[in-house]
């Protein structure tokens, strides 16, 4: 790998100062692979491109950029604008109202900010990658953006909520997180009125309103967001529920179903329990035939949860 040239380093430098933290000046430093005296150089190019870099001295010092400051136009390496570029594709499919139409203008007001030697390899991003849509209901830019932002300053929100077969209640939340899942948009909170943590669809959301009162944050029971949300899915009562014995290996199995081995423990080197549940006896099925052909299985459950399986499993044979 050749070295990086003073204009790649101080690129590198203002990436690092617009997180927006405050850096020491060894660590900064040891970042770029240069010394002190040669930092305080790469500083002041900065500084000549128009960011304003204050210079903080002491033992809790360092280098950061002045809050509020007037910036100019943010500057990409040729990683971060082609990272840029295959996540706006990505979120393109994960389940966002327009959000074919909302990538599209974004992406093409992106290329306009960006160096001729970027723009075709950005371009070229936004029309070959193509991720597969998943099963994702639609909640709206706007409640995305009005929720993320209630996350962000520790804002109570309101809104209505409607479960299926029931009507809809007012609800009133102190916002954590969003978590998009394969299947839904989800906001982690504390409900106010059940006075515990909960997790919400946000399609199933409307007349989403800021209150303009802050909240004091709490301690979410779980190590994120994203964790709360599983250990949410597994505590749902499920009508339907199967141990499936799989004859592979733990880490076999895990590298192949990811996310949806969750809860899988070994039973000894060459076997796997996955524990399972759904809400209908179609749902189980599907489970089962996304196993591997290659692996070998069987199913522990009830009684009627069995016989209910085989019924399925005799009707799809008959209309093979």
């Amino acid at each position: 790998m050749s070295a990086k040239t003073t204009s790649e380093l101080v690129l590198e430098l203002l990436g690092l100062l617009q997180t927006h933290r405050q850096w020491a000046g060894p660590e900064l430093a040891q970042r770029l692979d240069t010394t002190p005296r040669t930092l305080r150089r790469y500083v002041e190019r900065v500084r000549e491109m128009g960011y304003q870099v204050e210079a903080v001295k002491g033992r809790y010092g360092g280098y950061r950029l002045v809050a509020g400051s007037s910036l100019p136009p943010l500057v990409f390496n040729d990683a971060e604008a082609v990272a840029i570029a295959a996540s706006l594709r990505v979120a393109a499919v994960q389940g966002l109202v327009d959000g074919q139409t909302t990538t599209t203008t974004a992406i093409a007001k992106f290329e306009q900010i960006l160096p001729a030697r970027l723009r075709a390899r950005v371009s070229a991003v936004a029309e070959h990658v193509t991720p597969l849509p998943p099963w994702t209901v639609t909640p709206t830019t706007d409640d995305i953006g009005a929720l993320a932002m209630a996350c962000r300053d520790r804002e109570v929100m309101e809104f209505d909520y409607t479960k299926p077969d029931r009507q809809a209640e007012e609800r009133s939340v102190e916002p954590v997180a969003l978590v998009p899942s394969e299947h839904a948009w989800f906001i982690v909170c504390w409900d106010r009125r059940k006075e515990g943590w909960r997790t919400f669809r946000v399609d199933r959301m409307t007349e989403v309103r800021a209150t303009g009162e802050i909240f004091r944050r709490r301690d979410l029971p779980a190590d994120s967001p994203a964790d709360f949300v599983r250990q949410s899915f597994s505590r749902m009562n499920y009508a339907y529920k199967a141990e499936i014995v799989l004859m592979v290996g733990l880490r076999e199995w895990v590298d192949y179903a990811k996310a949806w081995a969750q809860g899988s423990y070994a039973v000894d080197h060459a076997t796997t329990r996955w524990p399972v549940s759904a809400q209908s006896l179609q749902d189980l099925m599907i489970m089962l035939n996304w196993i591997p052909e290659s692996v070998k299985y069987t199913v522990e459950t009830d009684s009627a949860t069995a016989e209910g399986l085989r019924r399925l499993a005799t009707r799809l044979a008959v209309h093979i």
